[in-house]
């Protein structure tokens, strides 16, 4: 955010994943504030935006610890229906809500082409109704169960798996 640059997490990216490892798994969801009129973005260059993220903890990780951490690539949830009603009304207008659906199929081709586990969260949950945006408590829970679910399924592939 050019307005808030200590929000670009790229700069600490490296840093964190290095003062963390071994790190065999990176669970990333990240896109819905690109969808701000601000940035005037279609899903395919935010997609783009989080394949630089992956390359780097792909690369990086490698690197660093001689094997590259699997990427948990979630697309997110799609923008809510009323979120011109919204407090972020100033942020976002109708068309975040398009752009929000056609998360999956970038986000998708992103996790296939990067060898990442993908997960839809559209598929799992809904924006809250207080402001079509975030998540509410219950959403949070089902994303949580969504996650744990995949990261069971995959655990055993992951390269810092004992048992491999």
């Amino acid at each position: 955010d050019p307005a808030e640059g200590w929000k670009n997490g790229r700069d600490y990216l490296k840093p964190c994943l290095n003062s963390h490892k071994p790190v065999d798994l990176v669970v990333m969801m990240l896109g819905s504030n690109d969808l701000k009129n601000v940035f005037h973005a279609s899903a395919e260059e935010i997609a783009a935006g989080a394949e630089e993220l992956v390359t780097i903890i792909q690369e990086f990780t490698e690197l660093k610890q001689g094997y590259r951490a699997r990427i948990l690539l979630i697309s997110p949830p799609l923008i809510g229906d009323a979120i011109a009603m919204s407090p972020f009304s100033y942020a976002f207008d109708s068309s975040a809500i398009k752009r929000s659906k056609e998360f999956a199929v970038e986000y998708g081709r992103v996790a296939e082409k990067h060898g990442c586990i993908f997960l839809n969260a559209a598929e799992v949950i809904s924006p809250s109704r207080t402001d079509s945006l975030h998540l509410d408590p219950d959403a949070h829970r089902k994303l949580a169960e969504a996650v744990c679910r995949v990261i069971l399924k995959y655990g055993e592939d992951l390269p810092g798996n004992p048992e491999k």
